[in-house]
């Protein structure tokens, strides 16, 4: 397996990761965060997150909830599939990395530009700090994902001059 392909399974691991600890967290709890700040770190996380984003933390949102049900239960799968396509070294897997890097890198900038586009009204205060919390907590899914579509395109060119081996 090449080196790419085993960080490409490291950083889908660690989005695994996130999803079914911090962001399931969130889903389950979303609508007790404020009083579980009081007494629970993942809570407080949010609490401070929450500068950045109320929609998050205590004015929380349908979007919001929608997004992270769809990155929980849906994109989540996908990661798995494309782990396992990569280990079996699918040839598909590029189209399903597409995809995938392409939908996550867009949702990202799509959060970004409405925040923007709408003068931040879920930030609680305009500060370098919270605006490094908005676009720094979300940016390792942005450049990862987008790294991902990225590295699918050079893949898919290598495969239709070619070059990858058969399956």
């Amino acid at each position: 397996m090449s080196r790419k392909d085993r960080l490409t399974i490291v950083f889908l691991v660690f989005t695994l990761c996130a999803a079914l600890s911090l962001e399931l967290y969130w889903f389950t709890y979303r609508d007790e965060l404020v009083v579980r700040a009081e007494t629970e770190w993942m809570a407080k996380l949010f609490r401070i997150y929450g500068d950045a984003d109320r929609g998050i933390y205590d004015q929380v949102t349908p979007m919001a909830v929608g997004q992270e049900a769809i990155n929980i239960f849906i994109t989540q799968l996908f990661n798995l599939w494309l782990i396992v396509a990569i280990i079996a070294r699918k040839r598909y897997r590029y189209v399903l990395q597409l995809g995938l890097g392409s939908y996550v890198a867009y949702s990202v900038v799509l959060y970004y530009a409405s925040a923007h586009l709408t003068g931040y009204p879920d930030m609680r205060y305009r500060s370098l700090w919270t605006f490094g919390l908005l676009y720094g907590a979300n940016l390792p899914w942005l450049l990862g994902y987008g790294a991902l579509a990225w590295a699918a395109v050079g893949g898919l060119g290598r495969g239709l001059r070619g070059e990858l081996d058969r399956d």
